[in-house]
This record gives structure tokens, sequence and C-alpha cells, in this order.
């Protein structure tokens, strides 16, 4: 597999099962923590890791790192960014992202015959 390959999240960016890392039992991960403070009211007790599974691979022009890779759950319309199999973070598409970023994933929710919520 070729380096650029493996920067964008290689064989992880396909994979359904991700990881969250917790800083203690008991305690959330950095993602589930940002997922319950984000997410609208009725989704924040959704654990991230069934949020992920339910996505679509999305490109996020937002993201910090070429290794990070992207899904987007369109019930809650919560981007859920990940790296090497683990989910780091989740982004609310309407009330964090930029104009930008909201307008490619939306585009391309479009393009693959999903209905944008605006």
């Amino acid at each position: 597999m070729c380096a650029a390959r493996q920067l964008g999240g290689g064989q992880f960016r396909a994979q359904d099962g991700h990881l969250t890392w917790s800083p203690g039992e008991g305690r959330d991960s950095h993602a589930q923590h940002r997922w319950r403070a984000r997410a609208p009211a009725e989704f924040e007790d959704m654990d991230v890791r069934v949020a992920w599974r339910e996505g679509v691979s999305v490109d996020f022009p937002q993201m910090e790192s070429e290794r990070s890779y992207a899904r987007y759950h369109q019930e809650s319309e919560m981007v859920l960014i990940a790296e090497f199999g683990f989910i780091v973070t989740v982004v609310n598409l309407f009330n964090d992202a930029p104009a930008h970023a909201r307008a490619a994933v939306l585009e391309q929710i479009e393009a693959m015959g999903g209905e944008a919520h605006v």
C-alpha cells in the first residue's frame, strides 16, 4: 500500500467498526463528549460508534490532518472524524462547520442520491 493511501486513512476509511479512546472507566471519550455537547437533543445519548456505522463516507474539507477521514450521520446532521480506526471528534454540520465545508458535504449527499436537510 502506498504511503499516500495510508495517510488518507487507508484500510480504516471503509471499516465500520471504529474505536473511541476513553480517559478512564466510566468517562466519555472526547468524541462522545463532543457528541453529547453538539448533537441535537434527541441524539445526545447515541453512541458515536453506532453513528459511525450508520453514516456515509464524505470528504470533509475542515479536517486538520491529512490522515483524517469522515462520515456524515444524516439523521443527526453530525460529521464524525476519525484517524487510524479511532473516532477522534465530531462536528455539527449546521452549527459548527464553516459554510464551505457544509456546502461540500451537502453536495456529496445530493450526488449520492440522499436528501440534504437545510
